[in-house]
């Protein structure tokens, strides 16, 4: 009846025929336990006695599976904080005691039974006495695989290089597994064509670290190029080739179609540019040495424990500090600690600051770059060129304009572009769309919507 009132058809009445079997006992364990949980419901409503009794049970079943969960995933992290982290995260790993054993690790994870799982490319008995060693955790079982957590993420890398390169349209999702000791491929659509396609792709190389899954995963890859908002009915155009050899011959008056009632506000556009305009002063660099109170100084800083560090180790970050000024949450140590100190001078100070919960004592090594003063830019073609991508004051306020007036579409928006529509001209290759479209016109409609747009 509930599958009637949904509006089941013919076809789902007899695909669910099929599972009628599976079903049947489904039903009856659901029945079972919803009337185990009636007369429990029932008993409890009762008796207090009975209701503390049930919520201490409760919490000893889900408070000790949570509980193992937990000292799983803290014995994972300590094996990987002995090896020298993830292999993402092995750059801020300022020492790493079992590095020499990072070879072995090919990953972790939980199983069903909430045991942890170690990979491991060599299970000689010395090398699992380490890592138990390390883990002080019980509950552990050790997988021989073929490959390394480093070597994975290499491919995985190498994968995304790629597809920067040369994109594989059809991928859908792709990381590293570590119950099959792979790196998991996901296509938008199913077939041993596409998978085949994505092996030549990558290379013989790499093949064999790879796992494609055969079930279709909804594709998370754009086309290039695509900037209408339905997102599907553009893409079943261009995936049957139904846009290329159409054009657009003739843009219609774009600045005729909107009214000036209708245009944004040219107030709000020019205190949205002031506004920008103030978040980037012009800078003087002083010729002085010593900081004082003050002063406005630019200093560079890194912070880290015995372990690791905590802000980037690419190029250490920059910041503006005021001398003996208020400053931002966390960076009370740094601010307090420049006054008095040399430009050029680098130093290091115990941090204190609630930014990072390390467990561990951490420092912060700081460098005083420079002193300097400020003044208000102007709103002018070199403010633009320097930090906007256009070259003109004007030209970055008509796109503005433009970008104002799109975002916010409504009535205003569908009246424009019905007039451009009409007073714009298309040659659209009719045949090929007549031959391959299920419904003619409306893909004629789409493809004059799509080319209008793109221009």
């Amino acid at each position: 009846r509930l599958l009637e009132a949904v509006g089941e058809t013919e076809d789902t009445k007899a695909s669910s025929g099929k599972n009628a079997a599976l079903r049947r006992p489904l039903r009856r364990a659901a029945a079972a336990v919803l009337g185990v949980l009636m007369i429990l419901g029932a008993w409890l409503a009762f008796d207090k006695t009975a209701r503390a009794e049930a919520g201490e049970w409760l919490r000893s079943v889900f408070g000790t599976q949570i509980q193992m969960e937990n000292d799983a995933v803290n014995a994972g992290q300590r094996l990987r904080d002995f090896l020298g982290g993830e292999p993402y995260m092995q750059k801020y790993y300022r020492s790493a005691k079992g590095g020499d054993y990072r070879p072995y690790y090919g990953g972790c994870y939980l199983n069903d039974e909430k045991y942890l799982v170690v990979n491991v490319t060599d299970d000689s008995p010395n090398i699992l006495k380490v890592f138990r060693d390390v883990m002080h955790y019980d509950r552990v079982l050790f997988q021989k695989v073929d490959y390394s957590a480093d070597e994975l993420y290499r491919v995985q890398v190498a994968i995304e290089r790629k597809m920067e390169e040369d994109p594989f349209v059809g991928i859908s999702m792709y990381g590293v597994d570590e119950r099959r000791n792979r790196v998991e491929v996901c296509f938008g659509e199913e077939g041993q064509e596409i998978r085949d396609a994505f092996l030549t792709w990558l290379g013989e190389d790499l093949a064999d670290k790879v796992w494609l899954r055969e079930e279709a995963v909804e594709t998370i890859i754009d086309l290039p190029g695509e900037e209408d908002n339905d997102r599907e009915a553009v893409r079943a155009l261009i995936e049957k080739d139904l846009v290329n050899g159409s054009r657009l011959k003739k843009l219609g008056d774009a600045e005729a179609a909107v009214t000036e009632a209708e245009r944004p506000s040219g107030q709000a556009i020019e205190e949205y540019m002031q506004r920008q305009v103030s978040l980037f002063p012009e800078i003087t660099k002083l010729d002085k040495e010593i900081v004082e109170d003050g002063d406005l100084l630019r200093l560079s800083y890194g912070i880290y424990s015995e372990t690791l560090w905590y802000t980037s180790v690419d190029k250490a970050p920059e910041l503006p500090v005021r001398c003996g000024a208020e400053t931002a949450f966390g960076l009370e140590d740094i601010q307090t600690s420049v006054k008095g100190r040399k430009v050029g001078e680098t130093y290091t100070i115990p941090y204190t600051g609630g930014m990072f919960d390390a467990g561990e004592p951490l420092f912060c090594d700081i460098t005083i770059l420079y002193i300097y003063t400020t003044e208000a830019a102007q709103l002018n073609d070199a403010f633009v060129q320097a930090h906007t991508a256009y070259r003109t004051v004007e030209e970055w306020r008509s796109a503005l304009y433009r970008e104002e007036w799109i975002a916010n579409r409504g009535p205003a928006w569908e009246k424009a572009f019905n007039q451009l529509i009409a007073e714009s001209s298309f040659a659209l290759d009719e045949k090929k769309i007549e031959k391959n479209a299920a419904d003619p016109e409306q893909a004629k409609m789409r493809v004059r919507e799509y080319l209008l747009i793109k221009a």
